[in-house]
């Protein structure tokens, strides 16, 4: 029944031994991570960018920070 097998050309060569499907993991993973990692940079002109930015600068001091979240805290009730 040739109508239910997959297609030979993309699938992946069987593994001999466990250390080959551990090397494949990783390697997968890596190149997820990278991808994931190129997807996050923006440059200046992202808002992501500029919210880091802000974040960093408002967790610099402790006391600003713990002012800052009472107030976004208590906000929506205003």
């Amino acid at each position: 029944m040739a109508f239910f097998r997959r297609p030979t050309t993309h699938a992946p060569a069987p593994a001999t031994a466990s250390g080959d499907v551990e090397s494949l993991t990783k390697q997968i993973g890596r190149e997820i991570l990278a991808a994931a990692r190129d997807q996050a940079r923006g440059g200046m002109f992202s808002s992501r960018f500029w919210s880091d930015k802000l974040m960093d600068w408002a967790t610099k001091d402790p006391a600003f920070t713990v002012q800052l979240f009472r107030f976004v805290d208590a906000f929506p009730t205003l």
